[in-house]
């Protein structure tokens, strides 16, 4: 009967989705992909974003976007890997290879509890700087897209971060 409804352009939608799941399990366990290279990933599966989190709908406005002024010699402009937006509002994400570790090698916490690593704590401080700059550049006017063609329509209040950082495997190796 679900056979029976679903259109053709349906089933390529969800054809695309199984595929996309192929290539990101594939490139997962081989842990040959560049951080670029998951960038390229996200950005050819929109529906990523969308699938299983509070966003209903995604769209990413950008790719690689600068959300904030660099220092007094313009030097180190913050960017994000994709600025995105959901009804209106903007989501700032970040990738980093899932392959990069999320806890520390060793239990080494108090009471011998897991620790973050170095690379997630750094990536954290990452998104939390970004969000600040963005916050504080997205009030001084309109912005566009990299090829100065399109304008943001999205708002900024309090905007969302995405991390995508390391893999569900580390957990079951830290039990």
């Amino acid at each position: 009967a679900l056979q029976q409804s679903l259109s053709e352009e349906d089933i390529n939608i969800l054809l695309g989705r199984r595929q996309g799941i192929e290539t990101f399990e594939t490139h997962m366990q081989d842990r040959d992909w560049s951080e670029s290279q998951w960038q390229d990933f996200f950005e050819r599966q929109p529906w990523v974003f969308g699938y299983g989190l509070d966003y209903r709908v995604m769209r990413q406005f950008d790719r690689e976007m600068t959300v904030g002024a660099g220092g007094i010699d313009n030097q180190n402009k913050p960017k994000v890997d994709f600025l995105m937006s959901f009804t209106d509002y903007t989501v700032l994400v970040e990738i980093k290879r899932p392959d990069t570790l999320i806890f520390r090698r060793s239990r080494g916490g108090r009471a011998g509890t897991w620790e973050f690593s170095p690379e997630f704590m750094s990536a954290v401080s990452q998104v939390i700087e970004q969000k600040a700059e963005w916050s504080s550049f997205a009030q001084t006017g309109e912005h566009f897209d990299r090829a100065g063609t399109r304008a943001l329509a999205a708002r900024t209040r309090n905007a969302k971060c995405i991390l995508v950082f390391g893999s569900q495997g580390e957990f079951s190796q830290t039990g």
